[in-house]
């Protein structure tokens, strides 16, 4: 699906708006399939409770690189834009604190050379060119904010304008034609209802607008309700297995217990079938009396 370019990253191939939600049942399916499989789930289930924990982290985990890849899906079926999904932009971290106290619009002026060799890089969830306007997006997907206080928030903003400093530098290098005018960033908050694009925090209502495509959102939504449906059947099949593997084991309990004891109880002899003693009753050898 991925078109490799001389640079460190790949754009993906368009995708026919009629196929999108094929495209994005395939990835529901194979988030439950590798990342959620119900073996997966009861392994977790018995385990201690370090693997409890474990086991609350996987749906979120698993829902967060869904909806990565359920937008950039979406993004691909845009037309008018280049979508690169596996990029990794180099920054230099001298510009990320010069940033810190520059006026977004001077931003622009500095120049970073595009050099492969730094250690520092920073990977978009989702960069989006529109060459015919000369404009790019990079995007970062978080389906929670709740986690980030202010001070990391902006400090993710200003590794991603640093970041794309570079970008032009980088698509010459590749051989590209298109000529950048605006680079903006913009981190879409999932589950956030209080959008600051004055500061870079996208809502999922806005999603339409951000990547260009009619009712994303709508269909991320319907995204969120079918991974949610799907766990809790997930969750409830694989407790059935830890209740059948129960019922297993107790049943081979019995078997081996009745195997040790000769099926008596208490180790009892038993009578045979058909055999009986008939006669008086009789007192106690010691003459006491029942």
């Amino acid at each position: 699906m991925t078109k490799k370019t001389k640079c460190a990253f790949g754009a993906t191939a368009p995708i026919d708006l009629k196929t999108v939600k094929a495209h994005l049942d395939q990835l529901i399916d194979h988030a439950f399939a590798t990342a959620l499989p119900i073996a997966r789930i009861a392994e977790l289930m018995r385990g201690d409770p370090r693997d409890y924990a474990r086991l609350g982290n996987l749906p979120p985990v698993a829902e967060g690189q869904l909806l990565e890849q359920a937008i950039t899906v979406l993004a691909s079926a845009n037309p008018d834009v280049s979508v690169f999904a596996d990029c990794r932009l180099p920054l230099d971290p001298d510009f990320v604190e010069r940033i810190r106290t520059m006026p977004t619009e001077l931003i622009g002026k500095l120049k970073a050379a595009a050099s492969g060799q730094t250690r520092h890089h920073y990977r978009p969830d989702l960069l989006v060119i529109n060459g015919e306007k000369g404009t790019a997006h990079l995007i970062d997907i978080k389906r929670s904010l709740d986690s980030y206080d202010a001070v990391r928030i902006a400090h993710l903003r200003r590794r991603m304008l640093a970041a794309g400093i570079s970008l032009p530098d980088l698509l010459g290098q590749a051989g590209s034609q298109v000529v950048l005018r605006d680079i903006r960033i913009a981190v879409v908050n999932i589950e956030g209802v209080r959008p600051d694009i004055d500061r870079g925090i996208w809502s999922l209502a806005e999603l339409d607008h951000l990547i260009g495509v009619p009712d994303a959102a709508v269909m991320i939504v319907a995204i969120r309700k079918t991974f949610a449906r799907r766990v809790a059947a997930q969750f409830a099949a694989a407790r059935q297995v830890l209740i059948e593997d129960a019922v297993r084991e107790r049943v081979a309990a019995l078997r081996r217990h009745s195997g040790t004891t000769g099926g008596g109880a208490c180790g009892q002899r038993r009578s045979r079938p058909g055999e009986i003693t008939i006669g008086f009753a009789r007192l106690p050898d010691d003459g006491s009396s029942r």
